[in-house]
């Protein structure tokens, strides 16, 4: 006698699937979840490392990089795009202008560099947008971020923050009703 073999019916197999299909639905926020998660750590990373490599060289040369190049007038700055690259190429020890010794104050692979706008070799946290750095050139342990056209105001304490916009490259907004678009920045003074 010859016993039929049982086999998936199109309809079982469609089932399966289903289910197949909503298991994986339900994993896809705790995955996307953890991927968030790891971009914010890798920002706070950068600009850790970036905060320290700007400590490291102002106590090499006595002065930030470019501080030469500001404005009397600004005792605090926060870098245009030009300037970010060159502080980021003085940082790695590949201006040779700002960083006479070429020491390499900061390092960081090449896939953390890309283009910005019109600039090359820019140093970009995980949402493509440069790091936001100010130092106290005046040495009084103080950073008035306002001067710059920030909203985190005056940071006590602190010789340099550095700061990312964060997922909506927004750095935030002094308004009327308060400070907005700041909720997801990542900074490196633990804000």
């Amino acid at each position: 006698m010859h016993r039929p073999t049982r086999a998936f019916t199109l309809i079982e197999m469609l089932v399966v699937m289903g289910i197949i299909g909503v298991l994986v639905a339900l994993l896809f926020p705790a995955i996307r979840g953890a991927q968030r998660a790891a971009e914010r750590a890798d920002a706070e990373r950068l600009a850790v490392s970036v905060e320290g490599a700007m400590k490291a060289y102002y106590n090499e040369y006595g002065r930030f990089p470019l501080q030469n190049a500001a404005s009397s007038l600004d005792k605090y700055y926060l870098m245009t795009d030009a300037e970010y690259t060159n502080v980021v190429a003085a940082l790695r020890g590949l201006n040779l202008t700002e960083n006479p010794k070429n020491i390499p104050f900061l390092d960081v692979s090449e896939k953390k560099l890309g283009d910005y706008l019109t600039h090359k070799k820019v140093l970009l946290d995980p949402w493509d947008t440069p790091f936001r750095i100010c130092g106290d050139w005046s040495n009084n342990n103080e950073i008035d971020t306002l001067i710059s056209g920030t909203t985190y105001g005056l940071v006590r304490g602190r010789q340099v923050i550095v700061w990312s916009a964060g997922p909506d490259r927004k750095d935030g907004d002094t308004t009327p009703t308060g400070l907005t678009n700041r909720q997801d920045n990542v900074t490196s003074w633990g804000e």
